[in-house]
C-alpha cells in the first residue's frame, strides 16, 4: 500500500513539474513574439487617400486617422498649407512619404508609431526614410556565468521590448543610440547604450538589499514592515501633535481602515479599536507589539467569562508614553496571521520606541497644561414634566392597573402628589462634572551617537483628571537604551523602560442617577456627611427604596 501511494505522489509531482516547465515555455514564448510583433513598419501598412490633391496639413491627418502614426513636426518650419500630387491614391504609408518627400524636400524617420519630420540642409536633396530599428542579440547572465532566463529588456522611453529565452539569449531591434534596461527579480536594473554593437553581453549583479527585505519582512523589524501587505503608519511628529496619553488615542483619525472609538474623558477606560471593522461575535481586539514583543492583556481573548475578568478595568496601554514612541504600524490584512498566527486575525498594532542616532547629543523637552471641561448643558424633564409623561402613558396603556399604593404619588388630589415638589436634577449634574479637569504631559530626552555606537534617555510625567466624577491618572515613565557595532556582523543593544502609574476610581452613581427622580434632593445638611438619603417623607413616616408593610414588601423604583 505504502509503495502504491509513494508511485501515485511520484507520478503527479512529475506531471505537475512538466507542466509548469511546459507553462513557462509557452508564456516566455508568447512575450517574445508579442514583443517583436508589437510594432510594424512603415512598409507594412497601407492607406487610401480620400483625393489626389491634398495639403499637407490634411495629408497627415488622413495618415494619423487611418494608421497607428503620429507625426512630429517644427510648425514654424513647416508650411502645412503646401499642396502636394499623389499619382496613386492607394498605396503604403512608406510611399506616400516618399512622394511628400520629393515635393516638399523634406525627409521623415519612424521611431516605434512617431514619425518625426526633418528639412533637408541643401535643396533638391532626395528625400529619405529613415528605418527606424536595427536588429541586436545579446546574452544575460549572472555573476557566475549562469544564464538568467525570463529578464526583461526594454528600450527606454518606449513599450519596446522582450524577454530571454532559457539559454539567456535575446533579440531585438532597437534605434542606434537608444537606451536598454535589463532587470530582473533579485538583480540590480542595468543600462546599456547601443551605439554600433549587434552583440551584447550583459552581466547583472545580485541586489543584496532586495532579497534582505524579503527574509525580514513583517518580523518585527524597525525598518521594514510586512511590505507585502496593507499597512498604514503614523510617525513621531503625528503622535505627538495630539494631545492623547495613550497610543491607542494617537491614532484616532490618522488611519484608514481604523477604528478608534473615544471612551470620555475616564483615563482609565480603554479605547475600543477596530481594524477593517468587527470579524466575529466574540474578542475583536487587535495584537499590539512593542518592539518585537507581543502583548497579551490578561485573559482578555479567552473565551470563559471568568478568565476574561482578568484583564480588568483599567487600561494597559496607559504605561506606553505616546512621546517615547518612534513609530506605529497597522498590519490590516490576512498577511499579518502568516507571522504572529491566529493571535493576528484582528489585525496587529506594531509600536517601535525611540533609539538613539548618528549624531551630536540632542535635547529635546516638551511640556502641555491644560483643563477639560463639560460645556453642555443638558435639558431634562422638571418634576411636572416627569408626572405629565407619566400619566400619559398611563392613559395611552388600557391594560394598565397601577397599584394605588404608589399611584397616589401621581394623583393632583392626593397629598402625596409629586407634581408640586421641588426640582433638583441640576443639583446632580453639577455635582457629576469636575470644573477645570487637568491634563498634563511633560518629557525630556537626549539622544546621540557615533558610527559605532548610539543611546537615548529620557523621562516623563503625564497626568489626567475626569472631567465627569472621578477618576485620576498618573504615570512616571523613564527609559534608557543604547546600541553598539561590535563588528561587522555582531550588533549588541539593551534596552530598559521604567513605569510607574497611579490609578483611581471613586465608583460614584454617575448620569443614570443623576437623570433619574428629579425629585431627589443631593444634599441635606442633617444628611450623613451632608448628602441626602435616597426617599421622601410620606405621612409620618420615611419611604426608601424598598418600603417594608406587614407581610408584604412594595417596590418604589421612582424614588431613587
Amino acid at each position: 500500500m505504502k509503495n502504491k501511494l509513494l508511485k501515485t505522489i511520484t507520478m503527479l509531482s512529475k506531471g505537475f513539474l512538466y507542466g509548469l516547465i511546459l507553462q513557462m515555455l509557452l508564456v516566455n514564448f508568447s512575450s517574445i513574439m508579442q514583443a517583436k510583433g508589437q510594432y510594424k513598419g512603415i512598409e507594412e501598412v497601407t492607406i487610401r487617400l480620400s483625393a489626389p490633391l491634398l495639403t499637407i496639413r490634411q495629408f497627415f491627418k488622413e495618415v494619423e486617422r487611418e494608421t497607428p502614426f503620429k507625426f512630429a513636426y517644427d510648425n514654424k518650419r513647416l508650411d502645412q498649407s503646401q499642396v502636394i500630387h499623389f499619382d496613386s491614391q492607394s498605396g503604403t504609408v512608406e510611399e506616400g512619404l516618399i512622394t511628400v518627400g520629393k515635393q516638399l524636400n523634406i525627409r521623415f524617420r519612424q521611431i516605434n508609431h512617431i514619425i518625426d519630420v526633418f528639412h533637408h540642409k541643401k535643396e533638391g536633396g532626395h528625400p529619405q526614410i529613415v528605418q527606424e530599428w536595427d536588429t541586436v542579440t545579446g546574452t544575460v547572465k549572472d555573476q557566475n556565468g549562469e544564464a538568467i532566463p525570463g529578464a526583461t529588456i526594454l528600450v527606454v522611453g518606449t513599450n519596446t521590448g522582450t524577454a530571454t529565452d532559457l539559454e539567456g539569449n535575446f533579440t531585438l531591434e532597437v534605434d542606434e543610440g537608444a537606451v536598454l534596461q535589463i532587470s530582473f527579480i533579485g538583480y540590480q536594473s542595468q543600462r546599456v547604450t547601443v551605439s554600433n554593437q549587434t552583440n551584447l553581453n550583459i552581466i547583472l549583479e545580485e541586489n543584496h538589499s532586495s532579497l534582505e527585505e524579503v527574509v525580514v519582512v513583517g518580523y518585527g523589524t524597525r525598518e521594514r514592515k510586512d511590505l507585502t501587505g496593507a499597512i498604514s503608519q503614523i510617525n513621531s511628529e503625528e503622535i505627538t501633535k495630539t494631545a492623547s496619553l495613550t497610543p491607542e488615542m494617537a491614532m484616532q483619525g490618522k488611519m484608514a481602515g481604523v477604528f478608534v472609538s473615544n471612551p470620555g474623558s475616564n483615563p482609565n477606560a480603554r479605547p475600543s479599536i477596530r481594524i477593517r471593522g468587527v470579524s466575529t461575535l466574540g474578542y475583536n481586539d487587535p495584537l499590539f507589539v512593542i518592539d518585537g514583543i507581543p502583548l497579551v492583556e490578561g485573559g482578555a481573548a479567552s473565551g470563559d467569562a471568568r478568565n476574561q475578568d482578568l484583564r480588568g478595568n483599567v487600561n494597559v496601554f496607559n504605561l506606553i508614553n505616546p512621546n517615547d514612541i518612534e513609530s506605529i504600524s497597522v498590519l490590516k490584512d490576512a498577511s499579518a496571521t502568516a507571522i504572529y498566527g491566529v493571535r493576528a486575525s484582528n489585525g496587529v498594532i506594531l509600536i517601535t520606541t525611540k533609539r538613539g542616532s548618528k549624531g551630536k547629543p540632542k535635547v529635546s523637552i516638551s511640556s502641555r497644561y491644560g483643563v477639560q471641561n463639560i460645556k453642555n448643558d443638558w435639558d431634562v424633564m422638571n418634576t411636572q414634566d416627569y408626572v405629565e409623561t407619566y400619566l400619559e402613558a398611563l392613559n395611552n396603556n388600557p391594560a394598565a392597573s397601577p397599584d394605588p399604593n404608589y399611584f397616589r404619588f401621581y394623583d393632583s388630589s392626593s397629598p402625596e402628589y409629586l407634581g408640586n415638589s421641588p426640582y433638583y436634577t441640576d443639583e446632580w449634574l453639577n455635582a457629576t462634572r469636575v470644573k477645570n479637569a487637568v491634563i498634563q504631559d511633560h518629557n525630556v530626552s537626549i539622544t546621540g551617537g557615533n558610527e559605532m555606537s548610539n543611546y537615548a534617555v529620557g523621562a516623563g510625567f503625564s497626568g489626567q483628571e475626569n472631567a465627569m466624577y472621578t477618576s485620576t491618572f498618573n504615570r512616571y515613565s523613564a527609559y534608557v537604551n543604547s546600541d553598539h557595532q561590535i563588528a561587522s556582523w555582531l550588533k549588541v543593544g539593551e534596552s530598559f523602560r521604567f513605569v510607574y502609574s497611579q490609578t483611581e476610581e471613586d465608583g460614584g452613581a454617575g448620569l443614570n442617577t443623576a437623570f433619574s427622580a428629579p425629585w431627589q434632593p443631593l444634599y441635606d445638611p442633617s444628611g450623613f456627611r451632608g448628602y441626602a438619603t435616597p426617599g421622601r417623607m410620606v405621612g409620618d413616616g420615611f419611604l426608601s427604596n424598598v418600603m417594608v408593610v406587614p407581610r408584604e414588601i412594595i417596590f418604589l423604583p421612582f424614588l431613587n
